[in-house]
């Protein structure tokens, strides 16, 4: 009886992945792309780190978008999302807010070239010993099969550098984005840089939350799977982590076919203006 509602739930995970993430590769592409749009046909965004930011997160978005499920065991194996980007535009926004002129000048596009292309060195080069020891076991997803990585991946990698490390960074840095950008309105600046920072810091912030809101069920379920021993004869409860994970990663992919902006349509008419 167990093995008949295994079985079943396992062809509702089938048919569950084929729809959602068809809607979530056609989000993904029509979002991502107009990301990319906006923020290069727009001039006053060509020179800010923020937007460039941006620009490279959504290129790596719209790449997982396009490769779908394929890519989906490639980012567990090489861990080459985009939330390493996420993060530093978090960061770089706290900057280019500050009040400080010396904290502002640390925002430039020089500097997100050279952290853009350390951040994605650095993911690729730690995670050489998870490829060496990744293995597909599993209906959905990939285990690691060396038991000193295991340890280290379940009560290091996953709760802190995956869990706790940039939710607590893309949290600290978006609020203290925020702030700074209440206080641009005592400052002397152009209203197309006032309205520019405020816009940015918007959408900052709201995509803070969809990735804390993202993150959190995926990273919670991984840590119960790697530290849940389950025996081959536990057929019903592995069908059902299969099925929970499977919306656990489904959650996670919404974050990146999101547009960034709530005001495309100014966007648009920006676009003829500058």
């Amino acid at each position: 009886m167990s093995s008949t509602t295994a079985q079943a739930i396992l062809n509702v995970v089938h048919h569950y992945i084929i729809y959602a993430f068809s809607i979530i590769f056609i989000a993904g592409l029509v979002g991502n792309i107009c990301n990319i749009v906006i923020f290069i046909s727009l001039k006053m965004f060509r020179k800010c780190p923020g937007a460039y930011y941006i620009i490279v997160e959504s290129i790596f978005d719209l790449s997982f978008s396009i490769v779908g499920s394929a890519l989906r065991a490639s980012e567990e194996i090489f861990n080459l999302d985009s939330d390493r980007i996420r993060l530093l535009w978090l960061i770089d926004q706290y900057f280019s807010t500050n009040c400080n002129p010396l904290m502002r000048q640390l925002s430039t596009i020089k500097l997100a070239k050279y952290l853009t292309a350390m951040a994605i060195l650095t993911s690729f080069f730690y995670m050489i010993p998870f490829t060496m020891f990744y293995d597909i076991k599993v209906t959905f997803g990939c285990l690691l099969t060396n038991i000193n990585l295991v340890r280290y991946y379940s009560f290091f990698h996953l709760p802190i550098l995956q869990g706790i490390l940039p939710i607590l960074l893309a949290s600290t840095f978006s609020i203290m984005a925020y702030r700074n950008v209440r206080r641009i309105r005592r400052q002397q600046m152009s209203n197309t840089r006032r309205r520019l920072d405020q816009q940015l810091t918007a959408m900052i912030l709201a995509r803070m939350i969809l990735f804390v809101v993202c993150l959190l069920p995926y990273t919670a379920l991984c840590f119960y799977v790697f530290n849940m021993q389950s025996h081959n004869n536990q057929t019903l409860r592995s069908a059902i982590e299969v099925l929970i994970l499977a919306l656990a990663v489904a959650i996670s992919y919404l974050n990146i076919s999101v547009c960034h902006s709530t005001s495309y349509r100014d966007s648009f008419d920006l676009i003829h203006v500058y």
